[in-house]
């Protein structure tokens, strides 16, 4: 494992110690565990925004895009809310 040293400004200090006291072990500890969170985010917005560019690049055809409307709606009815 590697040190760094990351300048972070009083209050959001203030705010890292308070919730590592509470529910981790230390304040490194709660930034390790905080960058893991951000980057699985950052994974998925990064597959989101691909998705989003292939429907551009090669929109859904309405045929299509009716029958998913469809089979969603009986899916969605069947599951428990």
């Amino acid at each position: 494992m590697k040190t760094i040293q990351v300048p972070i400004d009083t209050p959001l200090l203030e705010q890292i110690t308070g919730w590592a006291q509470e529910r981790f072990k230390n304040r490194s500890d709660f930034i390790r565990t905080a960058c893991r969170y951000f980057i699985r985010h950052l994974e998925e917005v990064k597959k989101d925004e691909c998705y989003a560019r292939g429907y551009k690049q090669i929109p859904e055809e309405i045929d299509m895009a009716k029958v998913s409307a469809e089979i969603s709606t009986h899916i969605i009815e069947k599951e428990d809310w």
